[in-house]
């Protein structure tokens, strides 16, 4: 959620509690979990894949939920390696699955790397093209949607 001075308590803490505004806020309308399901969709920034002995198979798919501070993009490599661009704001890479020897890399020419196993989450900052490679990896990057804007100052 994100930062607010405009927060209406409910009882989960011993501050001011204000019910009343809080239920009057609620919405009480319903859907079936078909329609409140997020649909991904491919995420089209990859930059290479590496095809080394044999092909690359990846699939990354973009969870980009209704909310501008937000997103995931879900990775796996069957075998191989793939690159991405640079994101314009922060993120953190978990990664879930990995058989075998895997590692991320990041930075102009892959400077830093990474060997990962399942639970290791990595900071990624801003604009740096990352690789991921192994076999068998699964991992899951979530970020900010930061919008690139022409004034550095906005």
């Amino acid at each position: 959620m994100a930062t607010s001075d405009n927060v209406v308590r409910a009882g989960f803490t011993p501050k001011f509690k204000d019910v009343k505004t809080l239920v009057n806020m609620l919405t009480y309308t319903t859907a079936p979990p078909s329609a409140q399901k997020m649909n991904p969709t491919p995420y089209p920034y990859k930059v290479a894949e590496s095809h080394g002995e044999g092909k690359t198979v990846s699939e990354s798919m973009l969870y980009n939920p209704p909310i501008e501070e937000f997103a995931v993009i879900r990775t796996t490599v069957e075998k191989g390696a793939v690159q991405f661009t640079g994101i314009f704001g922060p993120s953190i890479i978990i990664f879930t699955k990995c058989e075998g020897e895997g590692k991320v890399k990041g930075g102009s020419g892959g400077k830093k790397e990474i060997k990962v196993v399942p639970g290791t989450i990595v900071f990624v900052g801003a604009g740096v093209l990352v690789e991921i490679e192994g076999e068998g990896i699964e991992c899951f990057r979530a970020f900010c949607s930061v919008e690139e804007k022409s004034d550095p100052m906005l």
